[in-house]
Order: C-alpha cells, then structure tokens, then sequence
C-alpha cells in the first residue's frame, strides 16, 4: 500500500526508476562482497525493489490501457514476469560458469539498462493525461491484435499503437 500511494501521488514513471536502480544496487551489492550481513541487506534493499517495480507497472499498465484490454495486457506482463523468473535461475547458473559473482554483475547491468531505456522511452505522468479508446469498428478488429489509443499530451495530440 505504501508504494502504491507513493506512485500515486508523484507518478509511475519515478517509482519504477527508482525501483530499477535499487535492484541495479542491490545486484551490484551482492556481487561485490562476500560479507553475510551484506548479502542480507542487499536482500532486502532487491526486495523492496521488486515491490517498487511489480505493483507500479501493473498500474502503469492500468493506466495506459482501455477496459477492454486491460486484462491482456496485464496477463502479458505478469507472463513477461514469470517468464524471467523461469528463465533467470537457469540463465544465472550458465552465467556462474564464467565466475560465480557474474550472473549478479550482469542483472546489475540489465538493471542499469532497463532503467536507462524507461527514463529514455516512456513519457512522464504529466506529459500523458488521459487516455482515449478509438471506437473499433467491429470485433473482427481485435483479432488482429491491433490497439490504438488517442494520447492527449501537453504538446499535442499522438496516435499510440501497440501490437498485443
């Protein structure tokens, strides 16, 4: 409930930012020690990451879409979710062949990464301030995968497509 207020109240886009640099510290903790009582703090300094960044971006997903693909949307994200926590351990112990710190150097850098692109690439809470279903003109559109949406911003009208 906490973070959820927070990204309430100074928006998404920051939140997640943050949340994506403390996994980035919390993997580049874990990697550079060896003390327990380190491994522990960086252990909880990656979860309030990760409740940083799940709960924010299902609402960031909320907030961007239409009702009527909301929950297809969120189905994704929680696959994309699940997909990284099948795929990481696996990824990870191919990784510890090289040495058994660089599967953490390497989800610090994806975490520097990801923090990077989302500052980079998505708008700020203001500059996105509303949402506007276009009318599809039958179901048969849907079948496609093809949603558009009207983006009111500060500096104009955009048409946003996204293939789901």
């Amino acid at each position: 409930p906490l973070i959820g207020r927070m990204s309430d109240k100074i928006g998404r886009k920051p939140v997640l930012t943050a949340g994506l640099f403390l996994f980035m510290v919390s993997e580049a903790l874990f990697a550079l020690t060896n003390y327990l009582w380190v491994f522990d703090i960086s252990r909880l300094i990656g979860g309030l990451s990760a409740a940083m960044v799940v709960p924010t971006a299902m609402a960031l997903a909320s907030d961007i879409t239409t009702k009527r693909q909301r929950a297809k949307v969120i189905v994704w994200l929680s696959a994309a979710f699940s997909g990284g926590l099948i795929l990481g351990p696996g990824i990870g112990g191919i990784l510890a062949g090289i040495s058994y710190k660089t599967p953490f150097w390497v989800a610090a850098t994806l975490g520097l990464i990801s923090a990077i692109v989302l500052i980079s690439l998505l708008p700020n809470d203001v500059e996105t301030n509303r949402v506007v279903e276009e009318p599809a003109p039958d179901d048969a559109g849907l079948l496609d995968g093809s949603h558009h949406h009207l983006i009111f911003h500060d500096s104009g009208l955009f048409l946003w497509s996204a293939r789901i």
